[in-house]
């Protein structure tokens, strides 16, 4: 018997939405224009010389602002959509690097990725860092776009070298793309992961550790910071192959679970006796019936079916020796099955379509004073930035709540439902 849970709560108001930042720099531009006129003139001055003398100029790196922890495994995901992850990482590369010559190899990336249970925005990432997805002027020459040296007791001494950098060659000596990212992948699985060495600062250690002798400029203390970017920005865009941050950018949308109100009148029926048998202190859905409609509509979307709040009031209110109607996770019905689960497998449920119920606990301050003063639950559906998407059953549908944990001082929980 699950132990009740007090769900007597105000009706909240609306959370606010994040502000959208105005960027102020065309002003700042143009007011600086009459300065930056002369050293215009001159760097385009220099671009036309070097195009005529043959030179290359190297593409500045990629900039991605996304940093935070990251926090999700690092392993392949479960039944995505591979076609769509392809597809999709395609997109980012040719976005980030127009002229690398790994565009087109998402697909590669993703299958090898899946052969080796290693996510391929890890592989991407570490690309992103090492090489600029692949069009430095280094062991690029070789494919060798994670840049792997050679050293004195290598694990794999077979693979050819040019007396420091690996080499990955075709048959006419040009560089072979696919048989490195599938070496990528193998190697990453054989020296990291079935090491235990499957988290990325843990990789860094061995990967790229600071301090290393042959790092004299020490170019490898910006290496967790640049790989965490690209992670970050691969995953906002590409949430089939996310991995989760400290963020908590990245999920699979449910938009398709169908939104319902405490407050509609079709169970907020004058004198209806049930209300005040549910929920006695309240004695109506509108002011108590948060948890039981948050329910309503996870089964609706789960059976697909027409499920009202009535229903699972009265399924909790049996779960509860017919007491009152605690909202009770493994009392939802039609065999779905509903647990209590920690903020960082948030992403990860979502991801498999498990739609969550999260529960705002009493406030005694924060971004929600004075909202949901006996606790409040909502359908998380998605995750936007630094929002949970839900659909709150006395808000709105696509309302927005923080996810970050310091705007709810009383805490939080989640529930995660399947069938």
């Amino acid at each position: 018997m699950p132990e009740p849970e007090e769900q007597q709560e105000e009706e909240p108001a609306a959370s606010p939405a994040t502000p959208k930042k105005v960027s102020n720099w065309p002003v700042y531009i143009l007011a600086a224009m009459p300065g930056l006129l002369p050293g215009l003139i001159l760097v385009v001055g220099i671009a036309i010389a070097v195009a005529i003398l043959g030179g290359r100029m190297r593409e500045p790196a990629p900039h991605f602002d996304a940093s935070s922890e990251i926090t999700g495994p690092l392993t392949f995901p479960e039944n995505i959509d591979e076609t769509a992850a392809a597809t999709c990482l395609d997109g980012f590369i040719a976005k980030a690097r127009p002229t690398s010559p790994l565009r087109g190899k998402g697909k590669n990336f993703v299958e090898a990725g899946k052969a080796n249970d290693i996510n391929p925005t890890l592989m991407i990432s570490m690309a992103v860092a090492e090489s600029g997805l692949g069009t430095d002027n280094g062991p690029s020459r070789y494919a060798n776009y994670f840049g792997l040296t050679t050293t004195k007791n290598d694990p794999d001494p077979d693979v050819e070298t040019n007396g420091r950098f690996k080499k990955f060659l075709d048959a006419e000596k040009k560089p072979d793309w696919d048989g490195a990212i599938l070496y990528h992948a193998k190697y990453l699985k054989n020296h990291y992961f079935d090491e235990g060495k499957s988290t990325l600062s843990s990789i860094q250690q061995k990967y790229s550790p600071v301090g290393a002798s042959n790092d004299p400029k020490n170019k490898n203390s910006a290496w967790l910071t640049n790989v965490t970017k690209s992670i970050n920005a691969i995953s906002q865009i590409c949430p089939t192959v996310a991995i989760q941050s400290s963020n908590n950018i990245i999920t699979t949308d449910l938009a398709s679970v169908p939104y319902l109100s405490q407050g509609d009148p079709k169970w907020n029926i004058p004198n209806f006796d049930d209300a005040a048998k549910y929920f006695p202190k309240a004695k109506s859905f509108r002011g108590a019936g948060c948890g039981a409609t948050s329910a309503a509509m996870v089964a609706s979307y789960l059976t697909k079916k027409e499920v009202t709040p009535i229903v699972t009031a009265e399924s909790f209110y049996q779960c509860n020796s017919k007491k009152w109607a605690p909202f009770s996770p493994s009392c939802v019905g039609f065999n779905i099955k509903g647990n209590k689960i920690p903020f960082k497998d948030v992403t990860k449920e979502l991801n498999a379509k498990h739609p969550i119920i999260m529960r705002i606990e009493p406030h005694t301050g924060g971004a929600y004073e004075g909202q949901h003063a006996g606790g409040h639950y909502v359908v998380i559906k998605d995750i936007k930035g630094s929002n949970f998407v839900t659909n709150d059953p006395s808000g709105d549908k696509d309302q927005l709540y923080s996810t970050d944990a310091s705007k709810y001082l009383g805490g939080w929980a989640f529930f995660a439902f399947s069938n």
